[in-house]
């Protein structure tokens, strides 16, 4: 079994706002994986060194504020995109089919 300090918990308890954060505004599915991915990731890397306390809070803080810039920025992009084309899906039409 898997033993989490208290670094990892809260690097991992961050991870999964991140993620609350990125499903509440409707931000795409990729962004939203990949965001925990990064967070999964930055998890390991704290919890795993050892310095003091204040430093772990510091770059918890700072990766949650990135991965919220993140989802926040896909979020207002794709919703840009929907504006652009009238709330209709950026699909481009393809060639027409000869019938047979």
């Amino acid at each position: 079994m898997i033993q989490l300090n208290r670094k990892h918990k809260a690097g991992l308890f961050l991870t999964l706002i991140a993620l609350g954060i990125g499903l509440l505004l409707d931000a795409d599915v990729n962004v939203v994986a990949g965001v925990a991915v990064l967070g999964v990731a930055a998890s390991w890397l704290i919890g795993s060194l050892t310095f003091g306390l204040g430093a772990c809070k510091a770059m918890a803080s700072a990766l949650i504020g990135l991965f919220s810039m993140m989802i926040l920025a896909a979020t207002l992009r794709q919703r840009e995109q929907a504006s652009d084309t009238g709330g209709k899906p950026c699909i481009e039409p393809s060639a027409s089919r000869p019938s047979s």
